[in-house]
């Protein structure tokens, strides 16, 4: 019994042990998941994050990932080896996700510890834009998908990028993505849609579909294209690829067929004679239609260009007989030559400017640009018409596309035409025309001001950086930026001439000569091409443009088509050159510039050119300014001049010979009343006094010379006979004479009376009282101020006269220096005067007074423009009185007048300095006298006062006859005046004004 207890109490505790022993074993077994719990990490980034698990068991792991508000949608990733890390991308941005780890060991399932990790916010930053031949695609890390909560059908999707792909409406259009987030937070996105991008188009079957099936071949491979026309281009859509199969066929009725042999024979000769006629009849059928269409087409040929002339080109040596030709009998060949132009070439289509979003934008409804040659603009706003502006490319002389014709702008398409200036890269536009004419908008004013320099025209910035004004143009240097290519900024020459007429065209063609010269100077072998417009873009365009091919032309191979080129014109914008007088204006330029040549002269090549043409030939040749003297037209006899030859006025004229011509006399109104008119009455006056009735106003041997600022400047006159003193004062006091220069001494033959027109005391002259003031003397010239009065109304006039005395009996002065010493002094004295009408006047009123006028306008165009023009300054005063600078040492003067006004310093030509000993200074003439009674002068100072006092004593005895010199000595003694010495303003000779 003990032992039976003892050893039962052996075995319990064995197995007690073998227990214990087993727990601890299990125990041992059950570590590895225990150290699961905190053995993974989790690495975040913006849009995921890494798993790398840290264990040295080999087993199987599983990660599961599940958004938190979705727990049951979870992902799992079995991953096995010893060590792990595992990537997780494409998540949600803004997007709360849990995750944790299971190991399985033993057929046991351990689960580590559950984290959570929320992602962060994606911005636009985030979004990738790429662009392919048909689509345009957003991508990024996140996923895409899941922002776009909202978006086109057109879009195709995955989780990384979603693509778009457009159709024919989405042309020029904005495409607007909408990203969303789980936060709340959204983000938009832009696309704007160009043609290039639709490369492709695709056709959708569809079961509504019909095609006839006796129209088609059993088994058989069709392909179906369409094709759709974008912009005026064709795309072909994707071949659709059919098959008719006839394998499965259907009986709905069932016959009995049953076979026969025969034999059958032919007539051969029959069956041939019959295919022979039938092929002869037809072909004579055949011949009969091509023969009608034929017909028809020639006919409506006919119609689209009626019966062009055979006019054969001009050679250079012909041009002005075939012009004097043209223009005989009232130019009835010019006017069979333009009217058979047609004014529209109906075969070229105008859709585009007739689409209701553009009709707005033309200025007139007839002038329209061909959809063939038109301007078309690149960029825009995406709106429907955004490419259209009305202008016209035209091919130049040998150049395709050298000119861009254009209306002027209208104030809704200012931004389109800097638009078609920026993207065609002009940089010189000419303007033919003004911004009103006639009470009439011609265009607006598309550049800015100089008060404003600076205008925004849509993403266009224009400033003015310096305005030049000139006779007959303005130029405007402008600089034009763009606000979408910043960086990028382009300088553009605007030259916009001014002196075409309202009605007609200019009477000078020379004028539109100097306007080519001056847009060449600016032309720039890498700008586009050159931009001009009127205000249709027809008329005054096309003369221009004709104008500069057809020099090009002339100069490269010596003979025009003038004819031709407009015909080409026509074909490119309709009713370019648009009436007969700027067909004729065209010929007239280039007849001459053929006659005469370029004959305008820079100032820094003055003395060059003047030698040159100095330079004599040897022989007996004619040198270059000969030659150029020879080739000045004389217009003899080119207007009338009836009313200066008439019994009753002959006696009126110095000289036969010289006649003031009847278009531009100057008219002496008899109405009393005329004096009492208002100022704006007799500016009226002035123009329409062409018009005049003859019997109301009275003859006298005067001209109205046009000068450089404006016409009727001058007033060329003979000096006054004995009885056309009152005359010659009338004129004075109704045109309003602010200066008179007297150039005639009394020492050429004639008698003291007939040189001389004023007293030395008040003197009367018809109903006007003239008296001296004051006078003031230099070595060159007196200038006295002088007072009209109107006896029978209250009001007076003041004017200067200015005695030229270094002319003497020669043909010319000594020195060139003096002469123009003397025009700087008056333009000085006019600086305050509102009248700048100057009476000019010599003995006949042409000789001498043609030198000055000629001077005058040649100095203001060499400060102005630093050109000059001996030649064609010559020309316009021969046309405007007879006998304008009549010899060649005439001519020759005026050269060298120039040459000494602005001599070569340093190598460079600059006006003269005024050395202080050449200084002029005024001498009151009264004091003068006095002081030569007092005092016997020295030698020196007596041969100079002796020449004053000649000068000034001949006319005060003349008029009178019967004062004594004695009492105008005291009388003038007795109201001293004060004069003032001429101060050294000037760079010139003689210190008067700046040149």
């Amino acid at each position: 019994m003990i032992e039976y207890s003892i050893f039962s109490k052996m075995y319990c505790i064995n197995a007690i042990k073998q227990c214990f022993y087993s727990i601890l074993q299990l125990q041992n077994r059950q570590r590895p998941f225990c150290l699961c719990a905190g053995s993974y990490t989790v690495v975040k980034y913006s849009s995921g994050f890494t798993i790398n698990i840290a264990s040295s068991y080999n087993g199987t792991f599983t990660i599961h990932i599940a958004e938190k508000d979705q727990p049951n949608d979870r992902k799992h990733i079995p991953i096995n080896g010893s060590t792990y890390s595992h990537t997780v991308e494409n998540l949600k941005p803004c997007t709360e996700y849990g995750h944790n780890v299971t190991y399985l060991y033993g057929g046991n399932t351990i689960t580590c510890n559950f984290h959570g990790n929320e992602t962060v916010t994606a911005g636009d930053k985030d979004i990738k834009e790429s662009v392919n031949a048909t689509h345009f695609c957003y991508q990024s890390d996140w996923n895409i998908t899941s922002m776009l909560k909202m978006h086109y059908p057109s879009f195709e999707c995955d989780s990384e990028k979603c693509c778009f792909k457009p159709s024919y409406k989405d042309i020029c259009t904005t495409v607007t993505t909408k990203f969303s987030q789980n936060c709340g937070d959204s983000f938009s996105l832009t696309k704007y849609i160009t043609i290039g991008m639709y490369k492709r188009a695709f056709l959708q079957s569809g079961h509504n579909e019909t095609k006839m099936l006796s129209d088609l071949e059993p088994f058989t491979k069709y392909n179906c294209t369409g094709q759709l026309n974008v912009h005026n281009a064709t795309k072909n859509t994707d071949a659709l690829h059919v098959m008719v199969n006839c394998s499965k066929l259907m009986f709905t009725s069932l016959e009995c067929n049953k076979g026969f042999n025969a034999q059958i024979q032919y007539n051969d000769k029959a069956v041939i004679g019959f295919l022979v006629f039938l092929i002869i009849l037809t072909s004579v059928a055949l011949l009969l239609v091509i023969y009608k269409i034929y017909i028809l087409k020639q006919k409506h040929l006919v119609v689209l260009t009626p019966n062009l002339l055979l006019v054969e080109p001009i050679m250079a040596e012909v041009l002005l007989e075939a012009y004097k030709r043209k223009l005989a009998d009232e130019g009835r060949l010019f006017l069979a030559e333009f009217q058979s132009i047609p004014r529209i070439f109906s075969r070229f289509t105008v859709k585009e400017a007739k689409k209701p979003c553009n009709s707005p934008k033309n200025r007139y409804v007839d002038i329209l640009p061909y959809d063939y040659n038109r301007v078309q603009l690149s960029t825009g706003n995406g709106e429907t018409g955004c490419d259209y502006i009305n202008a016209s490319f035209i091919d130049g002389y040998k150049e395709a596309k050298k000119y861009i014709a254009a209306q002027g702008p209208k104030d809704e398409t200012v931004g389109d035409f800097w638009r078609m200036v920026w993207e065609q890269q002009s940089s010189i536009i000419v303007m033919v025309t003004r911004c009103e004419e006639g009470n009439r908008v011609k265009c607006a004013q598309y550049w800015p001001s100089p008060d404003r320099e600076t205008e925004i025209f849509e993403e266009f910035i224009v400033k003015l950086t310096s305005e030049v004004h000139c006779p007959d143009y303005i130029i405007r240097r402008l600089s034009l930026a763009n606000k979408r290519e910043k960086s990028s900024e382009r300088e553009v020459t605007h030259i916009q001439f001014m002196s075409w007429p309202d009605h007609g065209v200019p009477g000078e063609p020379q004028l539109l000569l100097k306007l080519r010269r001056r847009v060449n100077a600016f032309k720039n072998f890498f700008s586009g091409p050159i931009v001009v417009h009127c205000s249709a873009g027809v008329g005054r365009t096309g003369t221009y443009i004709g104008i500069d091919a057809m020099m090009e032309g002339l100069e490269a191979e010596g003979r025009v088509d003038i004819y031709g080129y407009v015909v080409r014109l026509r074909r490119q914008r309709c009713l370019m050159v648009q009436v007969e007088a700027q067909y004729i204006l065209i010929h007239q330029a280039l007849v001459e510039h053929n006659q005469f040549g370029e004959t305008e002269i820079a100032l820094s090549e003055l003395h060059s050119t003047v030698s040159t043409l100095k330079q004599q030939n040897p022989g007996n040749e004619p040198s270059l300014l000969e030659e150029e003297f020879e080739r000045l037209p004389s217009y003899k006899n080119w207007r009338t001049f009836n009313t200066g030859i008439t019994e009753e006025n002959k006696k009126k004229n110095r000289s036969s010979s010289v006649i003031p011509y009847d278009y531009n006399r100057v008219l002496l109104k008899l109405d009393e009343g005329h004096s009492q008119d208002s100022e704006a009455d007799e500016d009226d006056e002035e123009e329409t006094s062409d018009e005049e009735d003859e019997d109301s106003t009275k003859y006298i041997n005067a001209s109205y010379i046009n000068g450089y600022w404006g016409q009727r400047a001058f007033i060329a006159a003979q000096t006054p006979l004995p009885d056309s003193v009152a005359d010659f004062w009338l004129m004075v006091y109704q045109k309003k004479a602010s200066t008179i220069v007297m150039l005639s001494d009394c020492s050429e033959g004639d008698q003291e009376s007939n040189c001389v027109y004023w007293g030395k005391d008040k003197t009367a002259f018809g109903d006007l009282e003239v008296e001296v003031t004051s006078t003031d003397t230099t070595p060159t010239f007196i200038c006295r101020n002088m007072l009209i009065r109107h006896i029978k109304v209250t009001q007076h006039r003041t004017v200067k006269q200015f005695q030229f005395l270094q002319w003497m009996n020669k043909e010319l002065p000594e020195k060139p220096q003096d002469i123009t010493d003397l025009i700087k002094e008056i333009k000085r004295s006019n600086e305050q005067s509102k009248s700048q009408t100057v009476i000019v006047h010599c003995n006949d009123g042409s000789s001498r007074t043609g030198i000055v006028c000629a001077l005058w306008n040649l100095l203001e165009s060499a400060k102005t423009e630093k050109l000059v023009d001996v030649f064609q300054v010559v020309k316009t005063l021969r046309r405007e009185r007879q006998s304008m600078v009549s010899s060649l040492e005439q001519y020759q003067f005026l050269y060298d007048a120039l040459a000494s006004v602005f001599p070569v310093q340093n190598g460079e030509v600059k006006a003269a300095k005024v050395p202080a000993a050449d200084s002029l200074q005024f001498v009151n003439e009264t004091k003068a006298e006095e002081q030569q009674a007092e005092k016997p002068a020295s030698n020196a100072s007596t041969t100079s006062n002796e020449q004053q006092g000649t000068a000034e004593s001949t006319p005060l005895v003349a008029v009178l006859g019967q004062e004594d010199k004695q009492e105008e000595s005291e009388k003038q003694s007795s109201t001293p005046k004060d004069t003032t010495p001429l101060e050294d303003t000037t760079s010139g000779p003689t210190a008067t004004v700046d040149v």
